[in-house]
């Protein structure tokens, strides 16, 4: 991320310094040759650890996910003080992100690369930014199935991404498994005293996570997993009204009618509107 001020100072002024910041993940202090490490060949970046810039050698990670380190980095709050633990919440329209603070005080902020900060569904990143750079080749440093990087045993993409082949993320075989387990420990379909807005605040957040992880890049991998909702949605409807009990048919064009209704309700729903269908 770059920011650079405005130039058009007046007299006065003080010019505030540009700033620059790689906000990385997976990325230790080891991985830095000016940090100690010898087998860390990074000639541009030690350049600007030890003559343009301020190495942090005694600084610690805030969490060991990186959407919640990120959000600690930006904001500067602990990952737990308004919930911010796990990869499927993001930093909120009414939350302080440095991004933002620099851009209000004029500074043009130019972001590059993956988001991961904000949710796309609520926020603008042009909320937090002037410009926005999206590579035109697709660059991600996790997979979730080794299958589609690995090489052979003693080269050098068995270990590391570095050599390896280029793929898109997708979600990986055990990865919808997880998620379809998780969908089904909720246990959805016992929750009959409850209306259906209610079971949107629990699942919502587990489904935009995963949407906002998985479904940029691949979302017909996720199609079949996405659908596991629904189908415990129906399963819910036939528990909680006695005219669907036994009736499976008649429960699924209920929750249809549903959906064009009130296509807002679950997060997946929203998604298929603006892009793929997911039923």
């Amino acid at each position: 991320m770059n920011f650079k001020h405005d130039s058009s100072i007046l007299p006065g002024e003080v010019q505030k310094p540009n700033i620059l910041i790689f906000n990385l993940d997976q990325f230790r202090a080891d991985a830095l040759g000016h940090m100690g490490n010898d087998a860390a060949i990074t000639p541009n970046m030690d350049i600007i650890g030890t003559k343009e810039g301020v190495p942090l050698r005694y600084a610690f990670c805030q969490n060991h996910v990186c959407t919640p380190s990120r959000c600690s980095f930006m904001s500067g709050w602990y990952p737990h003080v308004r919930g911010h633990r796990s990869m499927n919440f993001m930093m909120q329209k009414d939350e302080p992100v440095l991004l933002k603070t620099l851009k209000d005080n004029g500074y043009t902020v130019w972001w590059g690369g993956k988001n991961d900060l904000v949710p796309a569904d609520s926020c603008s990143l042009y909320d937090y930014c002037d410009i926005y750079h999206k590579p035109k080749k697709q660059l991600m440093p996790r997979s979730g199935d080794a299958s589609k990087w690995r090489g052979e045993p003693g080269g050098d993409n068995y270990y590391s991404f570095y050599g390896g082949v280029n793929f898109i993320a997708s979600a990986s075989t055990n990865s919808n498994k997880a998620f379809r387990e998780k969908i089904k420990s909720l246990e959805i379909h016992k929750k009959t005293g409850c209306k259906m807005e209610m079971i949107t605040e629990v699942i919502n957040p587990i489904i935009r996570g995963w949407i906002n992880y998985f479904c940029k890049y691949n979302p017909q991998a996720t199609k079949y997993s996405l659908g596991c909702v629904d189908r415990r949605l129906v399963k819910w409807a036939m528990c909680k009204f006695k005219r669907f009990r036994g009736h499976r048919k008649k429960a699924e064009i209920w929750l249809s009618e549903v959906k064009k209704r009130e296509s807002n309700l679950f997060a997946h729903w929203q998604y298929r509107n603006r892009s793929v269908v997911i039923s």
